[in-house]
């Protein structure tokens, strides 16, 4: 049996930290960290921001389709899966992490810290749902 290479670096152990976290895990990170770095660019354009009820509810409408198109891009364009079988679990992933992200940041009135809850939330999410599921594919 060939023992596993020793990867150093920076870049080596957050491939080790990927794997671990397996697919669903990643796409929820790159989820979140899409989401939460909009808001957060969103809370520097306008400092003092406060939505209403209805701006939320489009900021995650708007959010979760852009999250949806780009991870469903960079499963199609880089990874090489069908788009068929990834639209339907993809968009409930950008869904219930856009959700809850601008959810929190709205609570919590820290949209400047968008990325950081998005992050949390997508690593959380995205690592439940791989080991409820017992998914490792995306």
């Amino acid at each position: 049996m060939r023992m596993p290479a020793i990867r150093r670096g920076l870049r080596g152990r957050l491939a080790e930290f990927f794997d671990w976290l397996g697919d669903c895990g990643s796409v929820g990170f790159v989820i979140g960290l899409i989401a939460g770095g909009l808001l957060t660019v969103l809370a520097f354009m306008h400092p003092h921001m406060r939505p209403t009820a209805d701006e939320v509810l489009w900021i995650i409408l708007i959010l979760s389709v852009f999250c949806w198109l780009i991870v469903v891009f960079i499963s199609i364009v880089f990874v090489r899966l069908q788009l068929r079988s990834v639209m339907a679990g993809m968009l409930a992933r950008s869904i219930l992490i856009c959700t809850l992200t601008v959810l929190i940041a709205h609570i919590l009135g820290a949209y400047s810290y968008g990325i950081v809850i998005g992050i949390l939330v997508g690593l959380l999410l995205g690592f439940a749902l791989c080991r409820m599921l017992g998914e490792r594919r995306v």
